[in-house]
């Protein structure tokens, strides 16, 4: 090795020494999905739920800023088996991107009723479909992650997806929504709320598809002052915003006068 190599490397070394570069929680034998953002656990960071009340609370029950705006990093859907004591039995079943959800219902038929339970006073199956909506604040770089299984979560998720695939196919490019954690009108006839994810802003993460990288900090002018989410995103590498769709994108026509 030439006497540049050995300082290259020495001097990397020196570099790398804080650990945070190429930092693993893997073992040796455990299958792992380089896209999977849960890297095998389901729940990743703070767990958030949204109330009978119509809010958004944390796994402490302390209600999330209303001003939060949160990048969506994956979605994934699961079956989970239940145990009497309302925890999970088994791990989860982890469905691949285009796979269909199973039988559920026959899947609950062929257990015995000794492992149904108690669901909301009534004896349920112990199977369950769940949608996993992973998102991360990039002020702060803490993780969250929402769990759903009712029919209100479970839509909203469908229609969050739903808005990423016709914005990817519009744009061509593969946008991630920031959102805002809302509510909106469920059932009118029970004036019942469900969560809604608010779309505020479309960006685009850099080349590879990784979580996007921080160049440099956002300037904090001192003290009381307060850096919002718009200006950390305009520090991330390769990333840029996405405008809405023009009237010809979204039509794949123009009006000619």
């Amino acid at each position: 090795m030439s006497e540049l190599a050995k300082k290259l490397k020495s001097e990397t070394a020196l570099v790398n020494l804080d650990g945070f570069d190429g930092y693993t929680d893997e073992y040796e034998g455990e299958e792992h999905d380089q896209d999977q953002f849960t890297s095998g656990r389901v729940i990743q960071g703070t767990r958030i739920n949204f109330t009978n009340e119509a809010t958004w609370v944390d796994i402490s029950k302390q209600q999330l800023p209303a001003d939060l705006q949160l990048i969506v990093a994956e979605v994934l859907r699961i079956v989970q088996k239940w145990g009497h004591d309302n925890m999970p039995a088994e791990p989860p079943i982890i469905l691949s991107s285009n796979q269909k959800w199973p039988n559920i219902q026959a899947m609950n038929e062929q257990c015995p009723k000794t492992e149904w339970r108690m669901h909301f006073g009534k004896l349920t199956g112990p199977y369950q479909a769940q949608k996993i909506v992973y998102l991360w604040d990039p002020v702060t770089m803490n993780k969250y992650s929402w769990p759903t299984s009712s029919n209100s979560g479970m839509a909203c998720v469908s229609e969050l997806v739903e808005k990423i695939a016709m914005m990817r196919q519009f744009k061509r490019q593969k946008a991630i929504p920031v959102v805002k954690l809302g509510s909106r009108l469920w059932s009118k006839r029970y004036n019942k709320q469900g969560p809604n994810l608010i779309v505020v802003q479309w960006i685009v993460k850099g080349e590879g598809g990784t979580l996007l990288p921080i160049t440099e900090p956002a300037a904090i002018s001192g003290p009381g002052s307060t850096t919002t989410t718009q200006e950390v995103l305009d520090t991330f590498a390769g990333v840029k915003t996405i405008e809405p769709p023009t009237g010809k994108e979204a039509t794949n026509d123009e009006i000619k006068f």
